[in-house]
């Protein structure tokens, strides 16, 4: 059984996000746990706004850390260099772009004295200007949204935006940073974590943030091809198949790659004229991915 207060370290990594930077730590301000359980840390990834700065002058009722990187390096890397900072016994992994809910520290306390798990996962709920992927975003089958209270999820479903993880765990299983593009930290990750303590990452649906400003789908496609591009292909076999489920993608590379190509841009075009179906999100999201791999394979 947990301690009945447990403390945290609030990890926040930031990259050229100032506007919503101001947004979270309002939110922060707002939340209610004992200011002598909670630190919060702030990691700037190379931004050429005053992200840090707001930081560093902002009156946080709660003790506070940072650190800049005089150049962008990458999530990973800026997520290793929170857990390093972090003191307490959890780490709530959020990002600068996000809001938190008063209560999320208390739905988190609640879950890990409830429950034998190493790892949460609460809910995110996506702000977009554009208005259909914010739809498909925010699906109730999609992430932590489709578990019930304290249920035990698939690692896949363990997202840094709203994580608690055991801040011990982190000396038996690092952060694989030689992913440092765009994706795939957090499932290589959660992946390796499920395997030494498997069925420990549980749902905390009351712990909620909310994504500000995520980008509309016709700028997201970009970062999914750096996805496949770089860190894909350094997956191991088990984790790549649980992203491409048909290995004939993969196997057939060399022959699908230009009607690949081809097709992610006849989708683009079409949901930039506002033919927005469900489906053709699903196919720009997955012909995006395999574009940056085959460009990587060739």
């Amino acid at each position: 059984m947990q301690q009945n207060n447990p403390t945290f370290s609030i990890v926040i990594i930031g990259f050229n996000t100032s506007n919503e930077l101001d947004q979270l730590l309002k939110s922060i301000n707002q939340v209610q746990y004992d200011t002598k359980n909670l630190e919060v840390i702030y990691i700037d990834d190379g931004s050429a706004d005053l992200s840090l700065q707001i930081f560093n002058n902002y009156d946080l009722r709660f003790q506070k850390k940072s650190f800049g990187f005089t150049q962008n390096k990458g999530r990973v890397f800026a997520t290793q260099k929170g857990i390093e900072f972090a003191k307490n016994e959890w780490v709530l992994f959020i990002q600068s772009n996000m809001k938190i809910n008063f209560n999320i520290l208390q739905s988190y306390a609640k879950a890990i004295i409830k429950s034998e798990g190493v790892a949460f996962g609460g809910i995110i709920d996506y702000q977009s200007s554009d208005l259909q992927f914010t739809k498909y975003l925010n699906n109730i089958g999609r992430g932590i949204k489709q578990y019930k209270q304290y249920e035990t999820i698939q690692y896949r479903h363990l997202l840094f935006g709203n994580a608690v993880i055991k801040k011990s765990i982190f000396d038996e299983i690092s952060l694989n940073c030689q992913l440092k593009y765009y994706g795939g930290e957090e499932l290589e990750f959660a992946f390796r974590l499920n395997q030494k303590y498997p069925n420990k990452i549980i749902s905390c649906i009351d712990a909620k943030t909310t994504r500000i400003n995520h980008p509309p789908l016709i700028k997201h496609y970009k970062r999914l091809i750096e996805f496949g591009k770089y860190n894909f292909p350094l997956l191991n076999k088990e984790l790549q198949q649980t992203i491409i489920k048909y290995q004939l993608f993969i196997i057939w590379k060399n022959y699908l790659k230009w009607p690949i190509i081809i097709l992610n841009k006849i989708l683009l075009n079409l949901y930039y004229i506002g033919i927005k179906p469900l489906i053709v999100i699903k196919l720009i999201l997955f012909t995006s991915l395999l574009r940056g791999y085959y460009s990587k394979a060739s």
